[in-house]
């Protein structure tokens, strides 16, 4: 049996590798605009407030919204960001840095038939396009999650993007947009190294 001297070593060791591992090399002098590496990927702070920091990715992908609706909840692109895309940050920067955050599905007419929900990858709502614009660089149209409007009214397979000029328009969710990662990291994640 190890000795108690050995098992803390070893106890130490494991932490300082999963610290190592865990950690992201970023200023801890920055701020909203802003940017750093992570998971292959280079991001800027959109904001900073109690919750952590919201990021975008620079990463520009073409991807179909979903193969029928404009609820962002079922869609395939949500699916695709909480999955796949998901275990490729988490990989870097470990879970527990990656926090969920609430989701707005409010459609651009003011209905509320989808309600909220909750991520760890996103794309921006139209509020938040308006929000960070100054600071957001368009390269392309990007999908939003806001929908067009709803089932209901008939609009199910109708989708906001934002088109280059920085205009919004409506498409139909099988279109390929292109779309960029939206993520919110607690604080600690980001000044680790700094400490």
């Amino acid at each position: 049996m190890k000795s108690l001297e050995e098992r803390v070593k070893n106890l130490e060791e494991k932490v300082r590798q999963f610290e190592k591992r865990n950690s992201v090399n970023i200023n801890k002098n920055i701020g909203i605009g802003d940017t750093f590496e992570l998971a292959g990927f280079t991001w800027m702070i959109l904001d900073i407030n109690e919750e952590g920091y919201y990021c975008l990715s620079s990463s520009i992908e073409d991807r179909k919204f979903d193969e029928d609706s404009n609820d962002w909840k079922s869609s395939s692109l949500r699916k695709y960001l909480n999955g796949e895309y998901l275990e490729k940050i988490c990989d870097s920067v470990g879970t527990e840095n990656i926090v969920y955050f609430e989701r707005d599905l409010i459609s651009l007419d003011g209905r509320n038939d989808y309600g909220t929900c909750e991520d760890k990858v996103s794309i921006l709502t139209f509020d938040e396009y308006r929000k960070y614009r100054e600071v957001v660089e368009l390269n392309g149209y990007w999908w939003l999650l806001t929908p067009w409007g709803v089932k209901r009214d008939g609009y199910e397979s109708s989708a906001a993007v934002v088109c280059p000029s920085g205009t919004l328009a409506s498409t139909t969710v099988t279109t390929s947009a292109a779309f960029v990662h939206f993520v919110s990291l607690i604080l600690q994640s980001l000044n680790q190294e700094n400490k």
